[in-house]
This record gives C-alpha cells, structure tokens and sequence, in this order.
C-alpha cells in the first residue's frame, strides 16, 4: 500500500506501516559513534566569537502595528513582527528593545519606556511584551514586564541557546536612570527594585568573561574584557546554554544626529548641541560605570558609522581612555560596511581581536537589478534573465525580494566575519545564520516512504525526486521549469520490486540514470532518454543498504556500494561495459555517497569503523582515505553546486543536521574545507542532497511522519 496527502494525514493512515524495510539491512537503528571534535560538538565546542547567530530587529513591534502606515518598511512583511517579544526567541537568538529612561513623578521613579519615538508628555508605552510578562496579558508595558517576559521563556526552555539581549537606550541615561538602576531593573544587584527579573547566575558578563570572581569581583583573571576577548577567553556556545547575555547600544540621537537631533529637539523644546547628543550616549555612560564598579551586567556596544584603518574605533567612540578597554562588541549597520564607511582592514581587526561584531540589515531585501560586475546580486538578476521560469518561480514565493537579501548578508558575513545578523525579516527565511542556514525551513512533499530521497537537478532547473514507496515500487515527483505549476505530485513509475534508497544521476539534458538494490540484493539500473523510461536491469554484484552513483561526464557511470563484507567496492561504465567490481579497502558502517565535481574526479563519502567521516578521492588514482572528523549518524549527502565545489550534509549525532563546504583552489595554503555549520534539527538517518543552480543546495530528509522533507540552504 502506498500513502500520500498530508503529512499528519498520511501519518496517521499508515500507523501500521513499518517504517524502514523489513528486508534491509539497515532495518535496525544506526549506532549513534561518539566524537571527539567535528559536526557532533561544534555547536557546543565553538567559542562566541566564532559563531555567526541570527536576531531580530526592533523585536517590540507589535504584530499588525505595522498595517496602519501604507509606507512603512513592514507592510509586505506580515509574520515579521510577534504576539510577544519573547517568542522571537524561538526563531532568533538576539532580540531587539528601544529603550526610554524618564522620570515618572508620579510615581517616584524612572518610567523605563519600550516604543520606538520619543515619550512625549502623556505617552505610553507601544510594544508587545505583557504586563509581568504572563501570556494573555495586556501589552504595551515598561521595561520591567519585557524582562519578566523573558524570565518566564526561560523558565519554559530552560536548556535554551544562548539569548543575546540587546538594548538600544534611545537617549541613554541623560533624562532618567542610570547604569546601576539598569542592572537593577535586570537582577536586582543593590535590592533597590525589590525583585529579581533574571537571576545574576543566568547572565554571562564583561566580568564573567574577565574570569573575575564572584564573591571577590576584584579578583579577576585578566584585568579588562579587553584583555580577556584577545586572550580568546569567550566561553563556548555549550557553556553559555541556558543564559543571557545582554548589550547597550546607543540610540540614534547620539550615533547619528541630523534629522534626529532635529526631532529630540522638537520633543523636549531645548536645544540639542553635539555635547547634548554626546551626554545621551548610554554606552559611554554604561562603559565608565563598569570601569568603575558601578555596573556590571551589560556589555556597552558602540555603534561604528565610521572608522579609519590602523586606527582603533574606539578612540573615536569614548571620551575617557581608560573606558576603551572595557568595550569588546561592537555594532554596525551593514550599508556602513558595504558602503566603506567601515573598511574591511578595521573588521578584520575587530575579528583577530576576538570582539564580538554584529550587524543590522533593518531594510527589506533589495530587489536585484543589473547591478555592477561582480555584484552577487547582479549574478542572481543575470540569472533570473536567463531562466524565466525561475524568475517566475522566485516572484511568485516572495513578497520582497528575500534571495537577493539573503546574498546581500551572506556576502556581508563572509567578508566581515559577523557574529550576529539582525533583521526585520527574520521569519521569512532572510537571516544568513539561524536554525536553517539561511535557506528556508522544511516543507513536506507529501509522500510516506521507506528510506530516503534520491534527487538531481538536470536540463537547466528541471528538478526531480525519487523514492520508494511503501509499496516497495518507484515513484517521482518532479518540479516542471515551464510555467510555475510547482510539484507535479507522485507518480508511480512501476517495475521491479527495490528494497533500498534511490540514487539518480544524469550526464546530459536527456538522459537520467537510477540505480537500486533488488531483492536478491543485487544492483539494478534504469534510465530514461529521449525513448522514454527502460526495464531496470540487474548487474549482479552484492550490495548492503543502498547504492550510489556518479557521471563526471556524457558516457560515464560510476556507481559505489557496501558489500556484504561491509567494505567499499565500486564499478562503472566506460562508454561501451561495465567494469567488474572493485573493493577500495576500507571497512564502512553506512553507506556510501558518491560524488564528481569536475571530469576525472570522484569524491566518496562515509561513516569509519570509528565512527568518523571519511573521504575517499579519485583523481587519476585513488589516494588514501582522509578523516573529516566528526561522529555522524545518518549517511552523508553531498551536492555540487559547481565545478571545483562540494557541500557535504550529515546527520550529526546531536540530532542535527550539519553541512561543510568544499572549494577546490590551488592558490589556496588551505585544504579548501570549510568549518562544520549547523543548519538545524533533521527527524531521520535518510538525508540526500543535489544542487539547484549555483547558490542553493536541497536537502531531502525523511520526517517522523514517514514522508520526504525538503529544505533549501545556501550553497
């Protein structure tokens, strides 16, 4: 019986069904390797600084605020705003609060505002954190109830990521507060609030990083955070699981002026000098406090709108020098690194300091024209010029032009080593970081199967997917290049009985080639050219799980498998036969993944005895087997997404997927590998891979629901 429709619906139709082959091998679960570095732990194991995290900006904007302007930026952003600040932070690890310190006379104390114009007499608060932070609540609360909001998330996901607040303080401490009444509000340090909102144990701090004692804060490994960020003393993303870390930024009055002085100065009625505009700066203000002992929660962040190479930025930013040492982040809007404003020398010194660097894309996505050579947006309008179909297809599945923002922050990133991408259109898919990579989150293609997905991009962007389905026979399921009608849905192909994965792979515009393993545990090929589809064809052998194939060229077949030895063997086709089976040596505990990027090459991929990711390389002769370190629980994918170029996925044994990329380069002292990125949590050991173009790559997953999932990343 084979079952398609809904995920949930075909779920629960076929409850009886088993869920992997009773035939396979590989019926019983994988063992799960332990790993000592690699995929596993790189999440856990990577210092902040080397991270790149996704956040939100002006998070505090309530949902449907943004429908009462026709001009503002959010109109054709709909889900880019929340019911509740904190629910952000289920999407994104940094959030966004524009902060007001004022006297309240009416109450004796500072009105701590959260709304992004200035509090004019009579105002109120405009965001969406709940009064004492209870889901249900009324909204448009102070800062007190945002952080009781965030206090009680905390309780609910208590083995949370890192949470990076950030706080804009609009005019900084000038009209009302102070550093410490911050720290207060936050954990109650002095007791002068009376309450703690979030526990000082919860909060990772500029004197947490300077390894500073708790009972004797005087007592302190380095002497500054400056001296503790070069020392690469940030703890690790593990380590900082469960906390907070929060920032002050300043407000736009004092990094920006103009218009906006121009506008502080209608609303408080005096006038607004360059020392006024330098007094509301709350991270000078907060920086000083922290040298002196008189704060200690938050890490002062100044905004860079400018810099000269050679130069520390910070000169420029603090009027004290003794304060500069105690500023190791830094914000910046991403035109002022585009536009140079910020040159890239000062970044990379930001970076071989070890400074926590993030940056704000607060704008939509632009939307991609000519552009000037070498311009990636002008590679996506040139591609979209050569492909109607998908320009066709990107035009129909956005509101704004989220490729073209995607590859304007990816650049940015890649170029400037960013820690944090905040954005405004962090639920669409924008972000370059985040739980998917950048790409979009997974959507199912409608079918329960056995095993996983084959797929391949062919003919320009004719895509198509292959599995097996409950029925034990082929079906596909195809994405028409003609005139965006989407997914064609399952089709039954027929044939023999296959009891294993699906590889498929073409060497021209007409021709696919499949491969699978039969019954009697032999391999089987079919393919399809101009005639139509053939019978499959067995060609002996015995194979264990599933095989996989390659074409570096038109004639060329190369296809791998795991014997019944569990050792690595392969065979392919010159043009006129087939080569008998050869064994390459060594022993594999999944099976293997087959890959060329360039004539002549070949790359094979699979899990050790060890447990470790192993590749094998041909290229005119086969070289030993290279560790790519790392335990893995699924076996790996691999796409190509260029000549000279690989992405490799896995299944890492935390549960979640991870992906690598590969650039051959000669001119590179390097082994053209990337790090481990995290991409987000996989339900399944049967991934696959093929690239779409060359800036994405699909990966394929099999749900707990039984059907094949899909998700894009960039390549």
């Amino acid at each position: 019986m084979v079952v398609f429709g809904a995920p949930a619906a075909a779920a629960a139709r076929a409850a009886d069904a088993p869920s992997v082959d009773a035939t396979s091998d590989d019926a019983s679960t994988p063992e799960l390797a332990p790993a000592a570095v690699g995929p596993t732990v790189a999440a856990d194991a990577q210092r902040l600084d080397e991270v790149t995290i996704s956040g939100s900006h002006n998070t505090y904007e309530k949902r449907g605020a943004h429908e009462a302007n026709a001009s503002s930026r959010y109109q054709n952003s709909r889900d880019n705003v929340f019911e509740y600040h904190f629910d952000a932070l289920n999407d994104v690890q940094m959030i966004e609060l524009d902060v007001f310190p004022m006297p309240d006379y009416s109450r004796s104390r500072t009105a701590w505002y959260v709304k992004h114009d200035f509090p004019l007499p009579g105002s109120v608060n405009d965001n969406n954190c709940p009064e004492a932070g209870r889901i249900g609540n009324g909204r448009d609360q102070d800062l007190r109830s945002c952080l009781e909001g965030l206090a009680g998330w905390h309780q609910r996901n208590p083995d949370h990521p890192l949470a990076v607040i950030k706080i804009e303080a609009k005019t900084g401490f000038w009209l009302g507060g102070s550093p410490a009444a911050l720290d207060d509000l936050i954990a109650n340090l002095s007791g002068g609030e009376g309450r703690t909102r979030i526990a000082r144990d919860l909060i990772f701090t500029p004197r947490d990083l300077m390894g500073c004692e708790r009972n004797q804060p005087s007592v302190c490994r380095y002497p500054t955070p400056d001296a503790a960020a070069k020392a690469g003393a940030w703890p690790t993303m593990g380590q900082l699981r469960g906390r907070f870390l929060f920032t002050i930024v300043p407000g736009e009055a004092s990094s920006k002026g103009g218009p906006v002085a121009d506008a502080l100065h209608a609303a408080i009625g005096i006038p607004v000098t360059a020392a006024t505009l330098r007094a509301t700066d709350g991270v000078r203000q907060y920086a000083s406090a922290l040298r002196r002992g008189a704060a200690h929660l938050l890490f002062p962040t100044p905004l860079l709108t400018g810099a000269t190479a050679g130069r520390d930025p910070r000169s420029d930013v603090f009027d004290t020098p003794e304060d500069v040492p105690y500023a190791v982040s830094f914000d910046m809007e991403l035109g002022y690194l585009t536009g140079g404003q910020i040159p890239a020398a000062v970044a990379t010194w930001l970076q071989a300091n070890h400074f926590l660097r993030f940056t704000t894309f607060a704008k939509p996505a632009p939307t991609c024209t000519a552009g000037t050579a070498g311009d990636p947006c002008r590679r996506l309008w040139t591609a979209r010029q050569a492909d109607p179909a998908r320009a066709c297809r990107d035009a129909a599945t956005r509101a704004v032009d989220l490729e073209a923002g995607s590859l304007a922050v990816r650049s940015v990133v890649r170029a400037y080593g960013t820690n944090a991408v905040t954005t405004d259109q962090e639920r669409q898919g924008l972000s370059f970081v985040g739980q998917y990579g950048g790409g979009s989150p997974p959507t199912s293609l409608g079918a329960v199967v056995l095993g996983g997905a084959g797929a391949i991009t062919w003919a320009g962007n004719r895509h198509d997917v292959f599995v097996r389905g409950t029925d034990g026979q082929l079906w596909q399921n195809f994405l028409d290049p003609g005139a965006c009608r989407g997914w064609s849905g399952w089709l039954p192909l027929g044939g023999a009985t296959i009891t294993s994965d699906v590889s498929v792979v073409s060497w021209g515009a007409q021709s696919l080639h499949l491969f699978a393993r039969s019954p009697a545990r032999t391999l089987l090929h079919r393919w399809w050219d101009a005639n139509g589809w053939s019978a499959w064809e067995d060609l002996g052998g015995s194979v264990v799980g599933s095989p996989s194939a390659a074409a570096w060229s038109p004639g060329r077949l190369d296809v791998v498998a795991r014997d019944n030895q569990d050792r690595l063997t392969h065979r392919w086709w010159d043009g006129s036969r087939w080569a008998p089976w050869e064994v390459l040596g060594p022993q594999i505990t999944t099976d293997p993944t087959i890959a060329s990027m360039r004539p002549g090459r070949l790359d094979i991929f699979s899990r050790s005895t060890g447990g470790r990711l192993v590749q094998v390389t041909f290229d005119g002769t086969w070289r030993a087997p290279v560790d790519l370190l790392g335990g893995l629980a699924s076996r790996p994918a691999v796409s190509v997404p260029g000549a000279g170029r690989m992405d490799v996925f896995v299944l890492g044994t935390d549960g979640r997927l991870w992906q690598r990329r590969y650039a051959e380069d000669t001119s590179r002292n390097d082994d053209g590998w990337s790090p481990w990125t995290v991409l987000g949590t996989a339900t399944g050991p049967d991934i696959s891979a093929a690239a779409w173009g060359s800036d994405r790559s699909y990966v394929y997953f099999r749900g707990n629901d039984g059907a094949v999932w899909q998700m894009w990343v960039p390549a």
